[in-house]
């Protein structure tokens, strides 16, 4: 019978922690701690990349209605978590949040702020209502 490798050792043979290979480009710095709007924005756009890639965001029926190019909140915490990209789910709500506070994301019929449960949200690219700031060139 062979003794298993530490942690350690595994991290050592492998070139760092698991957590680190599985976790996406986008939320390798997090997006908790982000205060300015580009660094929100540019996470914010790499998990619309990737969860379009990965079918995430899809189009989706409710009673009777369709609504495009959305995702289903409880879906994205489990996402996160099973990505390490959140230790709990309430760190992932917080990371989603994160992203309403800034406007990128957004109840489908703007009902709801984001929580753990099934409720749809779209990111505001999706569906045209995200309103860019204009340029310091724009303003000169």
């Amino acid at each position: 019978m062979s003794a298993k490798p530490s942690p350690q050792a595994r991290r050592r043979h492998t070139g760092g922690a698991a957590s680190e290979r599985r976790r996406p480009r986008v939320l390798r710095n997090g997006v908790l701690g982000l205060t300015r709007k580009h660094d929100v924005l540019s996470t914010g756009e790499g998990l619309r990349l990737t969860w379009h890639e990965d079918g995430t965001i899809k189009d989706r029926r409710y009673h009777f209605r369709s609504y495009e190019r959305c995702f289903v909140a409880r879906e994205v915490v489990d996402w996160l978590l099973e990505k390490g990209e959140a230790d709990t789910r309430q760190q992932a709500v917080s990371i989603m949040m994160n992203l309403e506070e800034f406007s990128i994301i957004h109840h489908v019929v703007d009902d709801h702020s984001f929580k753990d449960e099934y409720l749809f949200f779209r990111f505001r690219r999706d569906d045209g209502t995200y309103e860019e700031e204009p340029s310091q060139e724009d303003q000169v």
